[in-house]
């Protein structure tokens, strides 16, 4: 378990095993802990290096949104495998992972031995997750839903994203710190929630769905109180 310093920021890796080296990039909100079982399984064959991308678990999260970039995130990858003593790698990833290891593929071709992607794609544009939420909601209500379920999630989404733990006091606060800081920068890249709340409302006016509300509802599964799931 080591720690490179990346003009102030701190980033976690870890190193294990011997022979061709993988560079494991983890998915948006969990960590390099996610990769255990395969590192595990990997290691008596490989050099597996896994680490924690800045703002989640081990690694520093930084308070400046300036912090936070594909290109920030490129660069922190680069400096792993400097750290390690790697040139070249086969570079894997799941979700957010897989995306910034083909964005590290497109500006390291050399450094990359092979792609390994799952569960990803190379990004989306705020158009089409807008586009999403309404199609979503009109489906939800030809089902019997009421649109309302949407307005709520928001809501929750937008509490949750606004509010922040200071000082976790047990480990599922600071599972919900973690979560918190790892949605600062998502949303840098994708709709804010309170847009999402917003667009959900002038749906509900347009289609005029504003006597849905006895509909079925739709089922949150928890509420936030002072940046923290609660069932």
């Amino acid at each position: 378990m080591s720690y490179l310093d990346r003009d102030g920021v701190s980033i976690y890796y870890e190193q294990q095993g011997a022979g061709p080296s993988v560079l494991l990039s983890h998915g948006y909100s969990a960590s390099a802990r996610m990769w255990q079982g395969q590192v595990e399984a990997l290691a008596d064959n490989y050099h597996v290096i896994a680490w924690d991308m800045r703002g989640h678990d081990r690694s520093d999260s930084p308070d400046d949104p300036a912090l936070y970039s594909h290109e920030a995130t490129i660069h922190d990858m680069a400096a792993v495998l400097d750290a390690c003593g790697v040139g070249r790698a086969i570079v894997a990833g799941l979700s957010l992972g897989g995306f910034m290891s083909l964005a590290f593929y497109l500006a390291h071709p050399t450094r990359t031995e092979a792609l390994m992607l799952f569960d990803t794609g190379p990004g989306y544009k705020k158009d089409e997750e807008f586009e999403a939420d309404r199609e979503g909601m009109r489906l939800a209500v030809l089902d019997g839903y009421s649109p309302y379920g949407a307005v709520t999630l928001f809501e929750r989404f937008s509490k949750l994203h606004s509010e922040y733990v200071i000082h976790a006091q047990s480990p599922e606060e600071e599972l919900s710190q973690l979560a918190i800081q790892s949605l600062q920068g998502y949303f840098r890249s994708h709709p804010q929630p309170s847009e999402r709340l917003a667009q959900a409302n002038n749906l509900i006016a347009q289609e005029g769905w504003q006597d849905r509300k006895a509909q079925r509802p739709f089922r949150v599964e928890y509420e936030v109180e002072n940046g923290r799931f609660v069932k």
